[in-house]
């Protein structure tokens, strides 16, 4: 792990790698480079800047925006990666790299085609949803948590699983 230090700000951002050797930024909802407000006057900014986004896109025909996506893919593991999808969702680890935001894309995801499919006005609402849960997370385990302060407590990711041919050590 390596730290990265924002503009401005002496915490640091905290750094894993997967097992595909991908160093990715912890994403961590109360540091400013990854907290997204959640006031109302920032919350209607956002909507009014998806509602313009809608407004600006609504007489571009289905078809052309398909092929300007199918142009623009080779340029972009991320757009890619969204028009690949043969499920109804988008693999985790995708997932994870666009709820980084466009100023933190890992090499190989930073293309200009990255950085903008990461920019758009949706993607903040993914981190926003994220970090509203892990802000009911705290709030539900404060009292379990603060009755007994020794206990142990075990987090379950059951939407990351990777299965592996590989033997164990």
């Amino acid at each position: 792990m390596h730290p990265d230090f924002p503009p401005g700000n002496t915490r640091p951002i905290v750094y894993a790698t997967t097992a595909d050797g991908l160093s990715l930024p912890v994403i961590d909802v109360t540091h400013p480079a990854f907290a997204v407000p959640d006031d109302p006057a920032s919350l209607a900014a956002r909507r009014d800047e998806i509602l313009a986004l809608a407004r600006r896109n609504r007489f571009m025909p289905a078809f052309v925006t398909r092929q300007l996506m199918r142009l623009a893919a080779p340029r972009s593991p991320l757009l890619r990666k969204l028009l690949a999808s043969d499920r109804d969702y988008l693999d985790s680890i995708s997932t994870y790299i666009l709820k980084l935001g466009p100023d933190h894309l890992p090499p190989g995801f930073d293309s200009p085609v990255d950085r903008k499919v990461a920019a758009s006005p949706h993607m903040p609402l993914i981190r926003l949803r994220m970090q509203q849960i892990a802000r009911l997370l705290a709030k539900a385990l404060l009292a379990p948590l603060g009755e007994a302060p020794d206990a142990g407590l075990d987090l379950v990711n059951i939407a990351g699983v990777r299965r592996s041919t590989a033997s164990t050590r």
